[in-house]
């Protein structure tokens, strides 16, 4: 119901506002106690594409091309070559989107040994998402946090399409696999109809941080989310349930995310039934174990990237005697966090039905009731979905 619910808003934002990615934990159907609500808003009109498609002469909707030189695995510059810097300064370019009427493209682009490049920083100072955009909000409220601009326990971030996936993506498409996850069908889907994107944040690591931008597959992740089977997707949210009761400070639920998938792809199928749930937490956690003891756990998608690069030896010392910690008695502490999860689900279900069952039984006779309460059921898809699309909406179009 999330994802055909989010889909669908989306489909419907994308027609009439602009594209707009729900990604993180809500539209994966993985909230818990905390999480924040994550958007992406793709700047409409700015496109990035791979250097190596550049062939001398622009032919694309902007002249816009990613370059790796000089940065980690993960992050780019978007580079604009100096014969193509006219494109913004021509006193007909327009870019289509609301957010980006008072801000002059060409002001967000440097120079840096003799080539050009759109300033990350300078683009999420300058490029605020839509909603924001009316002066409705005070300032104060506002939050910087990574790319995103924080608002209401809304994490919105502005970023960039690539017109084609780049190569950290297609190489992940066709690794070898030793099981069939992700299946061959849901990697045509992915390949078909899911995009990537940059977004305007640096490595800290880097001297030229605030020139570069992070290659983001959320949407690659939030479609493998959704293509888990009923034990695995189970396994994900116990790990993040555990990982928030016992280890949130040193591991991010980003991190947890990036074990179940490994997780998913790496163990046989018969392994994933509902009898083994509790092995499988297990396996996670030894396999979150075995990362940090590396300190070093590689991303689903581009395995070079070290998403452990900023921890210090005595935060994985302590990670390590957490998770041990959290090993021990597993199956009570599992069998708690699944009583307490169930009950959280019964309770948002109950609270989701009662209201529109109540009301069908003020206008309807005893003998109706059954049909119709029948019929409420498949009603409160619809309604759930306006609700959605009313509170999304409402952050876009401010009167």
């Amino acid at each position: 119901m999330i994802q055909r619910s989010y889909l669908m808003v989306e489909y419907l934002l994308e027609r009439f506002c602009g594209k707009v990615i729900n990604s993180g934990s809500v539209s994966e159907g993985s909230l818990l106690d905390g999480s924040d609500t994550d958007v992406m808003e793709v700047v409409e009109g700015l496109t990035v594409n791979e250097d190596n498609e550049h062939n001398g002469s622009f032919v694309y909707p902007t002249p816009i091309y990613i370059s790796r030189n000089g940065c980690r695995f993960g992050y780019c510059r978007l580079k604009v070559n100096n014969n193509d810097f006219y494109v913004f300064k021509e006193p007909t370019w327009t870019v289509p989107d609301l957010s980006m009427n008072k801000v002059d493209i060409s002001e967000l682009i440097k120079r840096n040994n003799n080539a050009c490049y759109i300033l990350s920083k300078l683009f999420h100072e300058n490029i605020l998402p839509t909603g924001y955009n009316f002066g409705k909000q005070k300032e104060s409220t506002f939050a910087s946090n990574g790319p995103a601009t924080t608002y209401a326990n809304v994490d919105t971030v502005k970023c960039l399409k690539i017109n084609q996936w780049p190569t950290e993506a297609i190489t992940w498409r066709t690794r070898k696999r030793t099981n069939n996850w992700p299946s061959k069908v849901t990697l045509d889907s992915l390949d078909r109809d899911v995009s990537c994107y940059v977004v305007p944040v640096g490595s800290k690591s880097s001297r030229d941080q605030d020139m570069e931008w992070r290659i983001s597959f959320s949407e690659i992740e939030r479609h493998l989310i959704w293509s888990m089977n009923d034990t695995q997707f189970k396994c994900f949210v116990l790990l993040k349930a555990l990982n928030n009761q016992y280890l949130k400070d040193i591991i991010s639920s980003y991190h947890i995310k990036n074990v179940a998938l490994w997780l998913c792809e790496e163990c046989p199928e018969t392994d994933w039934r509902s009898e083994l749930l509790v092995d499988c937490v297990r396996n996670g956690l030894h396999k979150l174990a075995e990362y940090v003891e590396q300190g070093f756990l590689p991303h689903y998608i581009i395995p070079e990237n070290n998403l452990f690069f900023d921890k210090s030896h005595t935060e994985i010392e302590e990670a390590t005697k957490l998770i041990n910690a959290v090993l021990e008695n597993l199956d009570i502490k599992v069998n708690s966090l699944t009583n307490l999860l169930y009950q959280d689900v019964e309770s948002q279900i109950a609270s989701l039905y009662s209201d529109n069952i109540i009301r069908l039984q003020k206008y309807n006779s005893l003998e109706q009731s059954h049909s119709l309460i029948e019929y409420s059921k498949d009603v409160v898809f619809h309604w759930r979905l306006i609700l959605i699309l009313i509170s999304i909406v409402n952050q876009f179009v401010k009167t």
